[in-house]
């Protein structure tokens, strides 16, 4: 579309209606012209059909590979002819919607792109898929059907409202769980974000942009409809270096440069001792959590000499960013 507001509109989309009603996200979607653009809405029309948007809406948005057949996306596209964008707004072409029958998933009628939408989330299969993403994105990479279930259960009886069942997953013991704990590889924006956040550190907006960047994660820029791939795609040799230098330069940052920096005296007991500032960083970086052995290496360099604390502080910062430990959460 050549406009990246088209990009900025669409996150705040997202954003939205995040805690709302996954129906209505859904149908926002379908009409968000950065959508349009990418998967060719303008290019839908009665005569020729594209299918791009109504693929991805079955496949990827609403039920998953094996729940639906090619003559639903077939006849799902024909639903959203004539959905296009005028600039940065939603246009029904009407000269261009295809009004017939048309049969979506064994239901026939004269359907539109909502009632396309309707009946998609409407399948048994819709709450079971939307059930595993969040489980995958909260909780766990490699969730057991058998916990798919009663979150799937969940969302139906919710109605597709999203609070109460993010409420049920974050409360659940299986969030809480040791099996849980960590298992969740963290990407670049809650990896540059969260220590930013965690040590209080100043620093431009458009350098933590370009880290995350440089770690594989181009804000606004994903690299297909689907997003990223996340999980073990995060670390690789390139991105874990990646992460090791922002480790590096946020510890260093002291105000020399304008906008960058990050004061160790403000976060930690720079004079209470070797462990006790080694369990101050442990604590706000990895809520205490640290391997033994790993605790006993960082109380060994904290009580070695040669640097100030604040050094100390800032050399603590750098090693625990960038421990295997604090790449998962």
């Amino acid at each position: 579309g050549g406009d990246a507001r088209l990009m900025a509109d669409q996150n705040d989309l997202f954003r939205r209606p995040a805690l709302g009603n996954f129906a209505a996200l859904v149908r926002a979607v379908s009409r968000d012209p950065a959508m349009i653009v990418w998967l060719d809405g303008q290019s839908n029309r009665k005569e020729h059909p594209n299918e791009n948007f109504a693929r991805e809406l079955l496949e990827l948005f609403t039920l998953g590979t094996g729940n639906y057949g090619e003559t639903d996306v077939k006849e799902a596209a024909r639903a959203f002819t004539g959905w296009h964008r005028k600039g940065r707004a939603f246009a029904f072409d009407r000269t261009a919607h295809d009004p017939g029958e048309k049969t979506i998933l064994g239901r026939t009628g004269r359907w539109d792109g909502d009632g396309a939408i309707g009946i998609a989330l409407d399948h048994p299969a819709a709450s079971r898929f939307l059930a595993g993403k969040l489980f995958r994105w909260f909780v766990h990479p490699a969730p057991e059907p058998d916990l798919l279930e009663p979150l799937a259960g969940a969302i139906r009886e919710a109605d597709g409202e999203l609070r109460p069942v993010l409420d049920l997953v974050l409360r659940s013991n299986v969030f809480h769980s040791d099996w849980a704990a960590r298992s969740i590889i963290k990407s670049p924006a809650d990896y540059v974000v969260g220590a930013v956040l965690a040590l209080e550190v100043h620093y431009p907006p458009l350098r933590l942009a370009q880290a995350m960047s440089s770690m594989g994660q181009n804000l606004f820029y994903p690299p297909n409809v689907a997003g990223w791939e996340g999980g073990r795609s995060w670390v690789g040799a390139a991105t874990l270096l990646a992460r090791s230098r922002f480790a590096a330069e946020i510890a260093r940052a002291r105000g020399d440069t304008p906008g960058e920096l990050f004061d160790p005296a403000r976060t930690f007991p720079l004079e209470a001792g070797p462990e006790a500032l080694v369990d101050a960083v442990l604590d706000r970086l990895l809520q205490g959590e640290a391997p033994a052995d790993v605790r006993r290496a960082l109380v060994e360099y904290a009580g070695s000499g040669g640097e100030e604390p604040a050094a100390k502080a800032r050399g603590l910062v750098r090693v625990v960013l960038a421990l295997p430990e604090y790449q998962v959460g």
